[in-house]
């Protein structure tokens, strides 16, 4: 029927196991293809006519300019002339197909697709990307400012965190002076713990730790070189010219102060637990 022409085979299931084949001219397949891709109109399906007439019982006649389409149930029959479809038909009753039903009713339940192989239909997205790609773009700039913004406050609280685990060592070396330091929050704890356990009710950790509050408030920022809590009394060791000021402040303040020399360079202040 196609002579030598190159052609295009399409499958499908018949049923009770058998094998529809349908073949047709393959450049003419793709012209049709190539020109709704130029329209940019995405092809999904291509149906043979004789799909497209529904399974009757009786003869189904399509005429068209080439020639006769005739169906009834799976068979289907092409006629080149009119004049042969007559002859051929005879007395068989026949029911004539109208163009605007063929094309505008769904194609029976069994039909192939003619789109398979290299012809298949890609995957496309319902809308054209390129009018989102601005869009994207922004989003994609807004998505790396907002991981570099909390990469950065990510950064900054660690280094807080680091600046405070190292404070909190240097203040348990200068309170508790030879102690191995592993964990200072909680070796302080067990400290305060067991000064309140063999000082009695007039010096306990919870006096220490008042007082240590009472005085930060005045002597925030002092580097202090030894740190000692014994008998309600506060003992700090630390650079002469720092002792002075920190005298005065805490003087200032109602503090009971008793500055002592310490070693080479440096002045005890010794703080009774309450104030003046």
């Amino acid at each position: 029927m196609l002579g030598g022409q190159q052609r295009h085979f399409a499958i499908g299931s018949a049923g009770g196991g058998q094998t529809r084949v349908i073949a047709c001219d393959k450049s003419w397949l793709q012209q049709w293809l190539s020109l709704f891709a130029a329209q940019n109109r995405p092809v999904r399906a291509a149906w043979a006519l004789a799909d497209l007439l529904q399974p009757e019982t009786l003869w189904q006649r399509l005429d068209t300019e080439e020639g006769v389409l005739l169906a009834r149930l799976d068979e289907s029959v092409w006629f080149d002339s009119a004049a042969i479809a007559d002859q051929w038909l005879a007395d068989q009753p026949v029911q004539s197909a109208r163009w605007p039903d063929v094309c505008g009713d769904k194609p029976r339940a069994d039909a192939i697709n003619l789109l398979q192989g290299e012809h298949a239909p890609r995957l496309t997205l319902p809308f054209n990307p390129k009018l989102f790609k601005r869009s994207a773009v922004l989003i994609a700039a807004l998505l790396v400012v907002m991981t570099l913004g909390s990469l950065s406050d990510w950064w900054q609280l660690h280094q807080q965190a680091t600046a405070l685990q190292r404070e909190l060592r240097q203040t348990f070396a200068a309170a508790f002076p030879g102690t191995p330091i592993v964990d200072p929050v909680l070796q302080l704890q067990s400290q305060l713990q067991a000064a309140g356990a063999t000082q009695g009710a007039g010096a306990t950790g919870a006096d220490f730790t008042a007082l240590l509050q009472r005085i930060d408030a005045v002597a925030s920022g002092t580097h202090l070189h030894r740190l000692q809590f014994e008998n309600g009394q506060l003992q700090m060791e630390l650079a002469n010219n720092d002792a002075s000021a920190l005298q005065q402040k805490l003087s200032t303040a109602g503090f009971k102060v008793d500055p002592q020399p310490g070693a080479v360079g440096s002045t005890i202040l010794r703080i009774q637990g309450g104030q003046k």
